[in-house]
């Protein structure tokens, strides 16, 4: 008897990056739980994607620990397995240095970054008890390198690429493996306002490649860390930017 497809918890599917890594993953016969806060953005992903009975989704608020911790019985009921997590869920509002409050704090590091160790805490039990599994963060390349004006964005990428690299040492050894993605510009949703009033020019001096990313290109690396890496890589951030971060401005 054939053994079912693995099944993946999809973080922020509704967006532009986890809408792509849904597809991706649906279209190699997967299955996945599509977490939003949005029931009407899990609506029309489930038309977007080749296959909708392979898609369950979920409306939850991963800043809400209750909801956070739903997830794996989410996908039990939904499926009765799971095999990986994909976490690509974040808002990305300014926080300049000089004007941070408690209440911005709370509005990014909730999403950003204490939904996702909320979840990815409780994924991670799940995999390491069961002895197999994948856990796939995403980053940015801003954990890294400053645009200014976005500190609590920066911080909250920072910290998930910091806690990717914790747990992947402390899950190594259960058969779990951990790493992360770090986009640089893509065209999502969530960039679309900032990259209109960019122009082709500007784009081609900071980016080497001469253009910015697209969803799918993300979710390629995304889905491969997801199904098909080599379980001896884990604790990994791997940069998908077009060259961005490899470029230094020179007279």
């Amino acid at each position: 008897m054939r053994e079912p497809k693995p099944v993946y918890a999809v973080l922020g599917a509704s967006g532009g990056m986890g809408a792509a890594t849904t597809r991706a993953l649906v279209g190699e016969g997967m299955r996945v739980l599509a977490v939003a806060r949005s029931r009407k953005g899990l609506e029309a992903l489930s038309e977007s994607v080749s296959d909708p009975s392979l898609v369950v989704g979920r409306v939850l608020d991963l800043a809400v620990v209750e909801e956070a911790s739903a997830v794996v019985d989410a996908a039990l009921e939904a499926f009765g397995r799971l095999d990986g997590l994909v976490n690509t869920a974040a808002v990305y509002v300014p926080s300049p240095a000089t004007d941070i409050t408690a209440e911005q704090w709370d509005a990014v590091m909730g999403p950003n970054l204490r939904g996702a160790l909320l979840v990815g805490s409780a994924v991670a039990r799940h995999l390491a008890a069961q002895g197999r599994g994948r856990i796939v963060q995403v980053s940015s390349i801003t954990a890294q390198v400053s645009r200014g004006d976005y500190t609590l964005y920066e911080a909250s990428k920072a910290g998930l690429a910091a806690a990717t690299r914790s747990m992947a040492v402390e899950l190594a050894s259960r058969g779990v493996t951990v790493n992360a993605v770090a986009p640089g510009w893509v065209r999502t949703p969530m960039s679309e306002e900032l990259l209109a009033g960019v122009s082709p020019e500007a784009v081609a001096g900071l980016i080497p490649i001469g253009r910015v990313g697209e969803p799918e290109e993300i979710a390629a690396v995304i889905a491969w860390l997801a199904t098909r890496s080599p379980t001896f890589l884990t604790g990994q951030t791997i940069v998908v930017d077009g060259g961005q971060t490899a470029f230094t401005a020179h007279l």
